[in-house]
């Protein structure tokens, strides 16, 4: 809990200064509880190659951009005998 709210601290100095976050993360449950948290406090985001465009174009108002350096694919699922 503490991490949440420290974060929110955090965001919320960094957009009212007109930053924008990049977030990286392996693990897609963080980034599904980031999302959550994202739409709770109505930052922007966009879809992924939209977002993409939206977040690098000059003047963006995109504010957070969630990625994963996890592997997409079947390849991570674990497998079951």
């Amino acid at each position: 809990m503490g991490k949440m709210l420290t974060l929110g601290k955090l965001l919320k100095s960094m957009n009212e200064k007109g930053s924008r976050v990049l977030i990286f993360s392996q693990m897609i449950r963080v980034l599904n509880i980031l999302e959550e948290y994202r739409l709770f406090r109505g930052f922007t985001h966009d879809d992924q190659i939209v977002a993409i465009d939206e977040n690098n174009k000059p003047g963006s108002d995109r504010f957070i951009f969630l990625l994963t350096t996890r592997a997409s694919g079947l390849g991570n699922q674990p497998h079951h005998r």
